[in-house]
């Protein structure tokens, strides 16, 4: 059986998580904005843009405030998830571009 030190052990472990899952707390705030919002009367243009390692096809639209599907079909793009590093992606109504924290140091990109 247990021993009374066994007991203290287990007591205390018990007591350590109740307490630690009690002081978690849940937002009370919607969700945060990654992207900030474009401000209306931006000029809108079409461009290209070159993929970097590591961009997705959801990050680019974002990056351009554009939108997905219309990437896709203006691409030719049956699959969001083949896209190639070097790849020449051609943007319909791209804002300015926001400034974005890139996926990998380098001057290449």
């Amino acid at each position: 059986m247990f021993r009374k030190k066994d007991l203290l052990k287990l007591s205390l472990l018990f007591l350590n998580l109740l307490i630690l899952n009690s002081c978690a707390t849940t937002p009370t705030t919607g969700p945060m904005e990654v992207y900030p919002k474009i401000p209306t009367g931006v000029i809108r243009q079409d461009i290209f843009h070159i993929v970097s390692p590591g961009e997705t096809l959801w990050r680019i639209s974002k990056m351009y405030d554009a939108n997905m599907e219309d990437i896709m079909r203006a691409n030719n793009i049956n699959d969001p998830r083949n896209l190639e590093m070097g790849q020449k992606l051609f943007i319909p109504g791209a804002a300015p571009l926001r400034p974005v924290i890139p996926l990998y140091k380098t001057d290449k990109w």
